[in-house]
């Protein structure tokens, strides 16, 4: 079963200046050294997410983003429903991390020899939202 957001297939096979496999690449690398902003909603939305694990500090914040970029892969990609409205890359995937699905979204800012990642979203996804393709 493929998991699918309402793609066009008009669309681009990736939006922003990376394709996907590389913008994980970079984001992996960002994680890893520290250099991420989280917007105030993308980081309620993961302070729940750890409370609900029983976790709240900041080592654990840190632990759960690195988690989730050694799940991402290019087959979590799902290109945006509306992408003049998306200001990042989108990913659905079922976390092992969280062990439940996951939506994720960030954008690689700055330029590309000092890229910074920002991340907006890290909730587990609307499906009423998703369509399944066989």
């Amino acid at each position: 079963m493929i998991l699918s957001i309402g793609c066009v297939s008009s669309l681009p096979a990736h939006l922003g200046q990376y394709p996907p496999a590389q913008a994980i690449a970079i984001a992996r690398g960002l994680v890893r050294r520290g250099v991420y902003d989280l917007t105030p909603n993308a980081a309620g939305e993961l302070a729940e997410l750890l409370n609900s694990l029983g976790r709240a500090g900041p080592d654990d914040v840190r632990e759960a983003l690195e988690a989730i970029m050694r799940e991402l892969d290019t087959s979590h990609y799902r290109p945006p429903r509306d992408p003049e409205r998306v200001p990042g890359i989108p990913f659905i995937w079922d976390s092992r991390y969280f062990g439940k699905p996951l939506y994720f979204k960030f954008k690689l800012v700055g330029s590309k020899k000092k890229p910074r990642m920002v991340i907006f979203s890290c909730h587990p996804p609307d499906f009423s939202r998703v369509t399944f393709e066989p």
